[in-house]
């Protein structure tokens, strides 16, 4: 297996295994790095050739910007190259090509990959379009770890407060004020309402929370389409997807009052004519069905977490973290995967 520790560099193997194998860049010392989406189809619009092995170097984040180009190891560091490589090599500006560290026999090893949030971004790695962590020790920018970088904008929470148990930290919201907007063009752009999957975790500050009204997503663009969730009455919690119209509410109950971390999640397929609802990992009813067509551009005051509105309304009293989004529906296996830290 490959060990855990910083890379160093990173080298391209010959043409063969890049079109055969899917592409691989070799540690120096050390098992193989496959590369996501690289086949002989898509090689050319990649622009990467075999050959020559190619030293991949690992550079701040600020390099990474400002020099073109970058590969992004799944929970671990960014890997960047130079501008020269950028150019010569035709890796895009601004645009990572996401790999991950697989073992001997070519499995993925998360031990090396850095533990849970690891474990979110490679599940569906192609349609996942939005992770925030939330594990910010200070500032206002809610990081985006999928390869999109739909970064969110924080206002009125508490950063750096005891998280899920892996590691991360996780902000506070205050129950009044507090709210993280992550609308943006790109978001819009990539974020499928009849193929989802929303996932967050959630933690409430004290009972009297349970009381309240607060909700952990809203994913909107109007009445007749949108993704919420939110404590729904004292002691309950949902998760809610509209289409067209067609609303399908999914309550857990009896999760309060309880001051434990849980996960909600909902999955939305129009392909499959389903809505499902999770806590912890297990559909908390069957499949709701029929669903409507979700239609509609996003609301950039009604696309966050933690509040319902940016004015905000329906302000979380608690914990949240780890907020991912993928444009397609999860399996209840991958789900349940996931909520294991």
């Amino acid at each position: 297996m490959a060990k855990k520790g910083a890379l160093k560099s990173v080298y391209i193997v010959n043409d063969d295994d890049l079109r055969v194998n899917g592409g691989r860049w070799l540690l120096q010392s050390g098992p193989a790095i496959r590369v996501r989406g690289f086949t002989a189809d898509t090689l050319g619009d990649r622009k990467v050739t075999g050959g020559d092995a190619l030293p991949i170097y690992v550079l701040g984040e600020n390099d990474i910007r400002a020099n073109g180009g970058q590969f992004l190891l799944k929970g671990g560091q960014p890997i960047s190259v130079t501008s020269a490589i950028a150019t010569a090599r035709g890796v895009i500006q601004g645009k990572a090509i996401p790999v991950w560290p697989v073992d001997d026999d070519g499995n993925f090893d998360s031990d090396f990959a850095g533990g849970y949030s690891a474990r979110v971004l490679a599940t569906e790695p192609d349609d996942l379009i939005l992770y925030h962590i939330m594990g910010e020790s200070s500032g206002a920018v809610a990081i985006d770890s999928s390869p999109q970088g739909n970064n969110g904008a924080y206002t009125g929470v508490t950063l750096g407060q005891p998280g899920i148990g892996d590691g991360n930290t996780a902000p506070f919201f205050d129950g009044a004020t507090s709210f993280n907007n992550f609308f943006s063009a790109g978001f819009d752009a990539d974020f499928n309402g009849n193929e989802a999957t929303i996932l967050i975790w959630v933690k409430m500050f004290n009972v009297a929370a349970w009381s309240g009204t607060g909700y952990a997503f809203s994913i909107y663009a109007d009445a007749s389409n949108r993704f919420v969730s939110w404590n729904s009455a004292p002691n309950n919690f949902a998760v809610r997807r509209v289409g067209g119209g067609t609303s399908h509410i999914i309550t857990a109950l009896g999760v309060g009052p309880s001051l434990d971390w849980f996960m909600m999640t909902v999955t939305a397929s129009e392909i499959a004519n389903e809505t499902i609802g999770y806590i912890n990992g297990v559909p908390i009813a069957p499949a709701s069905t029929p669903i409507g067509a979700y239609v509609g551009a996003l609301d950039n005051t009604r696309t966050l977490s933690g509040a319902v509105t940016t004015l905000p309304g329906s302000v979380h009293h608690g914990n949240l973290a780890h907020l991912a989004v993928w444009k397609t529906p999860l399996t209840p296996a991958q789900i349940l995967e996931l909520a294991t830290v």
